[in-house]
């Protein structure tokens, strides 16, 4: 009995190697699980197609920073999709996403394909209506970075006034005071903005705030 093989036929074997740095430091970061996957988008203008994803490979960084991993690429796939750190294994950094178009690859032989994590750290955000007028005072705030194009989300939200925020963090009233800690990038600023009215007249601000890595970096609003 003959047994053949089909995977030359509907499979690239390719290798993928590089390094994965602290986006500040410029320093090699070890232990970042990388899982990627093979890409076909779904395409349109009148004929429609499937789109597909399989698992192309996964790695783990060594002490130096490097990864090199054989991938098993469809043939129909047009990217591939890195994704590092994946579900933020090591705290400190972010979990990312990026991709790698197989068109700007050498399908048959290896590919170097470095990339930059962002490490994050703490900002503990304090406000208090330090001045209250009535029980329309309104206060909103919020926060971004601009080198993600986000944040990565509160940690701990604490409330030391009787005022309780709405879903979308709004407080309207006098007894406004409380924090919340945000995880955001370390080593960047990041904006906090916020809006103010009292006696129907209504304020916006926006501050950035240089956040350090590896302390617990506070911001307070007082309004």
């Amino acid at each position: 009995m003959l047994n053949f093989s089909c995977e030359k036929q509907e499979m690239d074997i390719m290798i993928v190697e590089g390094y994965i740095k602290d986006d500040a430091t410029k320093l090699p970061v070890a232990g970042i699980t990388i899982h990627i996957d093979a890409i076909k988008s779904p395409s349109g203008m009148g004929i429609i197609t499937d789109g597909k994803r399989k698992k192309a490979g996964e790695t783990v960084t060594d002490a130096n920073g490097h990864y090199k991993v054989k991938l098993r690429v469809f043939e129909e796939a047009e990217m591939l999709e890195f994704w590092l750190n994946r579900g933020g294994t090591k705290k400190a950094f972010e979990d990312a996403q990026r991709v790698a178009y197989l068109s700007d690859l050498n399908k048959d032989g290896h590919n170097r394909i470095d990339f930059d994590l962002t490490p994050l750290a703490l900002l503990k955000i304090n406000f208090r209506n330090v001045d209250p007028i009535s029980n329309a005072d309104f206060f909103y705030f919020g926060w971004y970075t601009t080198n993600s194009g986000g944040s990565w989300g509160s940690v701990n939200e604490e409330n030391c006034g009787s005022v309780i925020p709405s879903e979308a963090r709004i407080w309207t009233g006098m007894d406004v005071c409380g924090s919340t800690t945000v995880r955001t990038a370390a080593e960047k600023s990041t904006s906090v903005y916020w809006t103010v009215k009292k006696n129907n007249i209504t304020k916006e601000y926006n501050e950035s705030v240089f956040v350090k890595r590896g302390v617990l970096n506070e911001f307070t609003i007082s309004y």
